[in-house]
């Protein structure tokens, strides 16, 4: 285990607070379970937009009749 010291807003603060004690456990362990569940999310959104640019710097990008089928399926007439 690491130790960080962090700054949060107030509301943050409450709120993890409530959370914590609403849990019946200690603020660091949630705040700690909250940072994890962050860096994963993030960690993922990343390594899904390098995937989506590498696909492209390939040339790999849909066809004129893909995109059609797609805003066929989602366009609506106006009105």
């Amino acid at each position: 285990m690491v130790a960080l010291k962090i700054s949060v807003d107030e509301r943050t603060a409450i709120s993890l607070e409530e959370l914590a004690a609403k849990l019946d456990r200690p603020v660091s362990e949630v705040a700690g379970d909250a940072i994890a569940a962050y860096v994963a999310v993030q960690s993922d959104h990343i390594a899904d937009i390098e995937a989506g640019v590498a696909d492209a710097d390939a040339g790999h990008f849909a066809s004129d009749t893909d995109l059609a089928t797609v805003i066929g399926k989602y366009a609506r007439e106006p009105g």
